[in-house]
């Protein structure tokens, strides 16, 4: 069976996504490795609080 322009569009927007969703872990355990290895021992930390606050912004500027 042929698929639609649609289910194309879908199956594309899915590969996309999937990349993006590799490429944000690789990011994201690239930088906390780079912060556990900085000599400030505190830095990991504070980036940490960082997020979460941010995270935390986020979510109530949605209303969740």
């Amino acid at each position: 069976a042929r698929k639609t322009a649609f289910e194309m569009y879908e199956d594309e927007a899915r590969k996309n996504a999937d990349h993006i969703r590799r490429q944000l872990t690789f990011i994201t355990c690239a930088l906390d490795g780079l912060l556990v290895g900085h000599p400030d021992p505190v830095l990991r930390d504070r980036v940490h609080e960082a997020y979460a606050r941010k995270v935390e912004q986020t979510k109530q500027e949605r209303g969740q």
